[in-house]
């Protein structure tokens, strides 16, 4: 994992105290989405578990995970789209509204799912001073390193598994 810190610290130009924070932070998010036996695949990997000591990376998930949820997700339209969403429910009723659509509902909802998880995900990482363009980056960067060091039916679960991890690499490919 030193390897990745230092290639992220490198490409998105942070420090490399703040990409070892963020990448620790990442893991956290992906260890409380994916399944056990997907995460411990990941935990095999030398030094993950010391990533995701760091004291400032469970704070920021912390806080990510508050924030999410209270709807406070900053300024700007989607920041109070997001906000109101969220503090009326509206994202609850409707997902279950569209898991009624023959067809298409599953699928309606994971976009629904994407953009929660993506938004905290986002939050997570800008309590460690990390935009929107550069988390994007830092996940396409960790599922390539993941994908090299396991394999890619690993990434392949993570995206299918966690909603956040495919908006982030689709995302990341339309910028490509």
């Amino acid at each position: 994992m030193e390897e990745l810190t230092i290639t992220v610290a490198e490409k998105l130009g942070i420090d490399t105290a703040v990409a070892q924070k963020a990448i620790g932070a990442i893991l956290r998010f992906v260890q409380e989405q994916s399944t056990p036996d997907l995460f411990a695949k990941i935990r095999s990997m030398d030094g993950v578990e010391n990533l995701m000591k760091d004291d400032d990376a469970a704070e920021a998930v912390r806080e990510g995970h508050d924030k999410a949820k209270a709807g406070g997700l900053g300024g700007g339209l989607f920041g109070l789209v997001f906000t109101l969403l969220k503090a009326f429910g509206l994202f609850a009723i409707i997902k279950q509204l569209l898991s009624t659509l023959p067809g298409i509902g599953p699928q309606a909802v994971r976009m629904i799912e994407s953009v929660e998880d993506g938004a905290e995900l986002t939050v997570v990482l800008k309590q460690l001073g990390i935009d929107r363009e550069q988390g994007v980056s830092m996940v396409r960067m960790m599922m390539d390193f993941i994908k090299d060091k396991l394999d890619p039916e690993t990434v392949d679960r993570l995206s299918s598994q966690i909603p956040a991890v495919a908006a982030f690499m689709g995302e990341s490919k339309k910028g490509e």
